[in-house]
């Protein structure tokens, strides 16, 4: 924010100040009272000075505002966290000089800088309409999902949205079969592990979504490599289950009413 060349509290602005209060007070404007006109003006001058330096202040701060601190919980990782906060997770380990050997730990202080709300999602939000075309669109554009594994085992722990017990995808049970495919063709997004999972990857595909694939023992893909269905993504731990989750942006679907 600039102050004006004509405000008040420019020296065009304190002259014009002064030049009101000789009009009002014509008596003081005898020489003997020069001087205390001098002294007001060069006062709003100085305050006019000090004012900038407040609202230049109150930009930076309003700026800093953008900025929150995150506690880091069980489960999360780098990509989960550029989900929830659409950023990319790259740019919340580059803003907490994090590296890819680096892992989160619960109960770790993340700095998270939030990205501007545009003015026309806020319109978006409020119209119904455009909302229930949105969900159509994007029931349309859900990815045929093929079972990662060649036979299907039983399902272990199914997925479900309860507040107290959130399971966000499927864990079945484990079997003799080991070998685990793309469930549909993608980009591979994210090679890493975690504690409870083992190591994961993530596959993005066509339209915002992503499939997980954790409790593995061995990765044969890269980060960055496109794979089709046929393409095997690792093998999973011995005496453990495929978990596998399907999400759309950073909401998870359940993957039971996709999967073939």
């Amino acid at each position: 924010m600039i102050l004006e060349q004509n405000s008040l509290f420019s020296k065009k602005g304190s002259r014009r100040l002064l030049f009101f209060v000789l009009r009002a007070f014509p008596e003081q404007a005898q020489s003997e009272n020069l001087p205390i006109l001098k002294e007001v003006n060069l006062v709003f001058h100085r305050l006019g000075i000090l004012v900038f330096f407040l609202i230049l202040s109150r930009i930076f701060a309003a700026g800093s505002q953008n900025v929150s601190l995150y506690t880091v919980q069980k489960g999360d990782t780098y990509y989960s966290l550029g989900k929830k906060f659409k950023v990319d997770y790259h740019k919340i380990m580059e803003w907490n000089g994090k590296k890819n050997t680096n892992s989160l730990h619960p109960g770790e202080i993340l700095k998270i800088q939030k990205p501007a709300v545009l003015e026309n999602e806020k319109l978006a939000s409020k119209n119904t309409k455009s909302i229930l075309k949105k969900e159509k669109a994007v029931e349309s554009s859900r990815p045929v999902l093929k079972f990662p594994l060649k036979n299907r085992p039983p399902i272990q722990n199914h997925f479900t949205k309860l507040s107290f017990a959130p399971h966000k995808g499927i864990l079945f049970k484990s079997s003799r079969h080991n070998k685990v495919r793309p469930a549909s063709p993608g980009k591979v997004l994210v090679v890493d592990e975690m504690e409870g999972y083992k190591k994961y990857v993530i596959i993005e595909h066509k339209n915002g979504y992503s499939t997980v694939y954790a409790n593995l023992k061995t990765v044969s893909v890269n980060e960055g490599e496109t794979v089709n269905s046929s393409k095997i993504l690792g093998s999973l731990e011995s005496g453990k289950g495929l978990y596998f989750q399907l999400n759309h942006g950073s909401s998870a679907i359940d993957p039971s009413l996709q999967i073939r």
